[in-house]
Parts: structure tokens; sequence; C-alpha cells
């Protein structure tokens, strides 16, 4: 699995902005290993080789706004499971679509997980300003599942929340890149 992570600092080979290429290495190891073409940082109990810049920079380019998105929910108390899904049917592929088409959209998604025996949630994903806004829904589905939905429903990305970590997760590609914590990005 492949990773994006901010940088905690700015990297000398690293366009401000940009996100890096992660490989995780699942060996416990104290220090570094030799660096070749890349760099390493502390992770937990390994580290992180960053081995490789901007190989998403196309994608990162036209798609910053996922990053900064905010959440709109019905009910802030609720009691969310471990790991959902939150996907929508808006803009396929970031194609901007009238605000019946949009509806018309989520309808079928609607009717597309109540056929998979899918609770739901409604969930409304918005810019920070809330200039711009997409009707969602919160699913209780694996990861995997939810990538299979959101490629049906031409969706470049899905967003995956698991532990309170609230990640960006590219349906083609499956990369996975962490936003922040979730219950930071639900507006009071």
């Amino acid at each position: 699995m492949f990773i994006l992570h901010p940088p905690e600092r700015q990297h000398l080979h690293s366009p401000k902005g940009f996100y890096h290429f992660a490989e995780y290495s699942s060996k416990t190891i104290t220090k570094p290993p030799a660096l070749v073409g890349g760099f390493f940082v502390p992770l937990f109990s390994g580290w992180i080789k960053i081995s490789k810049f901007n190989i998403y920079r196309k994608v990162m380019d036209t798609n910053e706004h996922y990053l900064s998105t905010m959440f709109l929910v019905t009910d802030k108390n609720i009691k969310y499971p471990v790991s959902f899904a939150i996907i929508t049917a808006h803009n396929p592929m970031d194609q901007l679509q009238s605000k019946e088409e949009n509806r018309k959209r989520n309808i079928q998604l609607l009717h597309y997980l109540e056929k998979l025996g899918v609770r739901t949630l409604p969930v409304v994903g918005c810019s920070p300003d809330l200039t711009h806004r997409e009707d969602s829904f919160i699913v209780s589905v694996s990861l995997n599942t939810a990538l299979s939905v959101g490629r049906k429903f031409d969706q470049r990305a899905v967003y995956w929340v698991q532990n309170e970590n609230l990640y960006l997760v590219y349906c083609e590609k499956e990369t996975k890149v962490m936003v922040a914590e979730f219950s930071s990005r639900i507006l009071p």
C-alpha cells in the first residue's frame, strides 16, 4: 500500500505544498538504513522511505481542494463506526454537473447502496467557506467496497475514516492520503 503524507517540514527537493510518495517499511529498525534516491523519516516503530517526489503531482495539482474538505453532519453526537467511507455521486471525475443532475446521481447511489444492504447516513462535504457543497453518504463498508462504489459512480476518490483518521483514497490507483482527524473536519 502506498500512502501520501503531508511533509512535516519542507524537504530540499520538494516544491512547497506538495505531498511525498512514501513506501512503508514493515521492518522494525532503530536507525534509517543507507539512503539511495530518497530520505527516511521515523514513523512509530519503523521508518518511511520517501523515495520519489511528486509522482502524483498532476493528481494533487487538480484536487488540492479535496484536502481541505469539511463535513456538515445531521447529528453531531452520533457514534461513528471504527471505520467507514464517505461517498458521493456528485460531479463525476471532477466535471461539474447541474444541481438536478447531481441530485439524480445521488439518488441512484442511494438506491445502489440500499441494494447492497448498506445503512447510510447523510453528510455534506463542503469547502471551508461553504461555497461548494456535495451531498454524500457515510457508509459502513470495507475500503475495497467503497472504492468499487466510487469507481461505479465515476468518482476520482472517496474518503475513508479509520480510527478517527480521515484519508482521501483515489479510486483508480488506490493511493491513500492522510488528511486529518475526522472530528476536526466536522463543522460546528
